[in-house]
């Protein structure tokens, strides 16, 4: 796993070794470097210069997450989970969570609810054609009131009085068809609420299946430290849940190696090979730091106790 060197390099001249290789079209012997283009996309890749405890010097390398759906690359130092307990987990909980989204499938395609639905908006496009003839009907007799007030000119009259009843009348009429609509609406609108409880009473299930699953796997990560000390990635980010990824990006891959392999980190380097990610800030090789949100807390603790501070080379 390790490339030991006749010489001490930087861990930027070591990712340099490792962008050759890319740049020459091989991530490892298995695997051609075009993966990177791809609909996975780039990677950012991870170099670590180390020293072992009878003063050989070499690096380590990593990528962060997976590879063409692949934890491990010939070359590559492995991911940090337990493994084993990974694969207690990982099955059971993909299983519990593809059911709850079978059941959330068959209840928004359940005929009782489809049948609800277009009755619904059978009803919706009527009462839309009623009003809109009613509100036609009563703009033509307001109208034609104003233009018989017009010839009455001012004063109450009977004929007056008479215009003002018909106006109420409209009102009422209109009133009355929106209280009718209503009613005409309710039996549909509740079988429809029924059966949303329902849709959102599965979903919620299916959250909560999935948040214990993800809370589970948290807890295969766990890391040490020179101190001895040891957390899970879930004691880590806490009171939060850890972002989307922890834990499996290049750098913590790198200092767990070492700290399993009783290797000292000399310095470390990252950079992104590849496509960009879809929402940008990633350039072919171009070197980045380790990102606070999904590795500060984890960095600053695997860092803890070591002998020498850490060199960044971002």
């Amino acid at each position: 796993m390790v490339t030991w060197l006749t010489e001490t390099c930087s861990a930027r001249e070591a990712a340099q070794r490792v962008m050759a290789a890319l740049r020459a079209g091989s991530v490892a012997p298995s695997m051609p470097s075009s993966v990177l283009y791809g609909a996975g996309g780039g990677k950012m890749f991870g170099t670590l210069v180390v020293r072992a405890a009878d003063e050989r010097v070499g690096f380590l390398k990593a990528f962060s997450g997976q590879l063409e759906g692949s934890w491990d690359v010939e070359g590559f130092v492995p991911p940090v989970f337990d493994r084993q307990a990974r694969a207690a987990i990982e099955p059971r909980g993909e299983a519990s969570v593809r059911a709850f989204t079978a059941r959330v499938i068959a209840a928004r395609s359940c005929p009782r609810w489809t049948a609800a639905r277009k009755e619904q908006a059978r009803l919706t496009a009527r009462h839309a054609n009623e009003a809109a003839t009613l509100r036609e009907l009563h703009q033509q007799r307001r109208a034609t009131r104003q233009v018989e007030r017009a010839r009455l000119g001012a004063g109450t009259t009977v004929a007056s009085m008479a215009l003002d009843a018909a106006a109420r009348g409209d009102e009422v009429e209109h009133r009355a068809t929106k209280t009718r609509m209503r009613q005409e609406r309710a039996p549909i609108e509740a079988t429809l609420k029924g059966f949303e409880r329902r849709l959102r009473r599965i979903e919620r299930h299916r959250v909560a299946a999935s948040r214990i699953v993800s809370w589970q796997l948290y807890d295969a990560y766990v890391f040490e430290n020179a101190l001895h000390e040891t957390r899970t990635l879930r004691a880590l980010f806490a009171p939060k849940a850890p972002p989307s990824g922890a834990g499996d990006c290049a750098a913590p891959k790198l200092l767990i190696y070492a700290q399993r392999h009783g290797l000292e980190p000399l310095s470390l380097a990252e950079f992104w090979w590849g496509l960009p990610p879809r929402g940008g800030g990633r350039v072919e090789g171009t070197f980045y730091a380790p990102c606070p949100e999904k590795c500060g807390a984890l960095l600053e603790f695997l860092q803890a106790g070591s002998p020498a501070p850490l060199s960044w080379e971002p």
